[in-house]
């Protein structure tokens, strides 16, 4: 049996690459520094091996494979050796392009928000009308059971971001996946880490708008006037939805989502309008958004009783105000915000970010270390600081008061702070109201 080696394999998209090439009948042999969930339990087929910590050296056999995860960094000692033995490196979407997608129609969905919770939607949308779509998602959805699955249909279904690819390829990932239908989710600026301006990312959309085909079919919002005169130059075919949008289809009248916010009803109206394009009827489309129950991790309500407490992915000052907009029901709002991405440690959009909390009515920041954020713009608007997450989960227990929601934001899972938090709830307010989603899809 052939192995496939994947280096970095407990990361979003690492590991559905390694359920990918479960199902495609390859032995994996994954590898990274540590375990955890969710990624972590997407990891037990009896044909995946996994390693914890890397090694110096592996030994190949000369039918094996490697994938290199984008976080590995040139620097380490395995990567250098691969390097020295030149190893054919694949990255994770090169992989993806030469052994699962170019046969298939490809419906990648990009932009600044909203990319996973619509690709779930799609890939939800497609499985319920029979298509047995394959699909490749940043995160876990509830419903499908699994980040990542093969499928037997003609399309696949793949959240498209535009982070780079590997230490060898600094192009996003979008680059590589040829989409037949392309959504773009709104371009705003991130990973300052990568990109200096806004004006960067948008060139690298503008030339992944080279790649779609005359055919091509293309749905978005939040879009510059650069993309949308690069699609009429090329004379693909596309609609806008959102505030832009000339119209909205009468179907959608019936859209009655379990998943809160006004931003979720945008994220429905791109999937339904992916949907429609490929040939399912309309109201059946709706029937199928109205049945899906959410992506982990994106307003994923952890408690519910006398008080509410979510957890949310969202990090970027525009997700933040949509999750207070959207979960806020004239009830206090208790919002724990953990800037844990590059660009909110560097503080490239603490006056936003600011701007995005203000609606809440007490904010508690887990403040990361080395970080050259602008406190004083955070204290100025009375928000509170800590250090650690026994720190945090001390100060929340202080000041929780019966009524109130509570929405902790972090790119991160803050696990130790909510198995204390959880604890703190179910002891002053007894057990839960619902069943809520298994911990380990969060």
């Amino acid at each position: 049996m052939v192995r496939v080696i994947i280096l970095g394999v407990c990361g979003k998209l690492m590991a559905g690459v390694a359920n990918l090439a479960v199902e495609k009948g390859y032995h994996i042999v994954g590898i990274d520094k540590c375990f955890a969930p969710p990624m972590s339990e997407m990891l037990t087929h009896p044909n995946i091996e996994l390693i914890k910590g890397y090694p110096e050296h592996i030994i190949l056999q000369p039918s094996d494979m490697v994938i290199v995860g984008n976080q590995l960094a040139r620097s380490m000692a395995l990567i250098q050796d691969l390097v020295a033995k030149r190893v054919r490196l694949y990255s994770a979407p090169e992989w993806l392009m030469n052994f699962v997608l170019r046969d298939r129609q490809v419906i990648a969905v990009s932009g600044s928000h909203g990319k996973t919770t619509i690709t779930s939607m799609i890939a939800w949308a497609l499985s319920q009308a029979g298509y047995d779509p394959g699909y490749l998602i940043g995160g876990v959805s509830p419903q499908l059971g699994t980040t990542a699955k093969l499928g037997s249909g003609q399309y696949f279904v793949i959240e498209a971001d535009e982070y780079d690819t590997a230490f060898f390829d600094k192009r996003p990932k979008f680059l590589h996946y040829w989409p037949t239908v392309l959504v773009i989710s709104h371009i705003d600026f991130d990973h300052a880490d990568i990109y200096q301006s806004l004006q960067e990312i948008v060139q690298q959309y503008k030339y992944l708008l080279r790649l779609l085909p005359k055919t091509g079919q293309v749905v978005a919002t939040g879009v510059p006037s650069a993309i949308t005169d690069q699609l009429e130059a090329f004379g693909l075919s596309y609609q806008l939805y959102g505030e832009r949008a000339p119209h909205s289809p009468t179907e959608l009248s019936g859209l009655s989502l379990s998943v809160p916010g006004e931003f979720n009803r945008q994220n429905a109206v791109a999937a339904f309008l992916v949907c429609q394009q490929i040939g399912l009827k309309p109201l059946e489309i709706v029937q199928y958004l109205n049945r899906f129950t959410g992506a982990a991790r994106r307003q994923a309500l952890m408690y519910q009783g006398v008080v509410r407490a979510y957890d949310d992915f969202a990090h970027h000052p525009k997700e933040i105000a949509a999750v207070c907009e959207g979960i806020k029901d004239g009830q206090r709002l208790l919002v724990v915000y953990h800037p844990a991405t590059y660009t909110q440690r560097m503080g490239k959009m603490d006056q936003e970010v600011v701007d995005a909390l203000a609606m809440a009515d007490q904010v508690i920041v887990l403040l990361p270390p080395k970080h050259q954020m602008d406190w004083s713009l955070y204290e100025q608007s009375l928000m509170l600081g800590c250090d650690t997450e026994q720190a945090l989960a001390d100060c929340v227990q202080s000041i929780i008061q019966p009524q109130d929601v509570i929405i902790v934001m972090s790119a991160n899972y803050l696990e130790a702070f909510w198995a204390v938090l959880l604890s703190h709830l179910q002891l002053r307010f007894g057990k839960q109201d619902c069943i809520l989603q298994d911990e380990a899809l969060r």
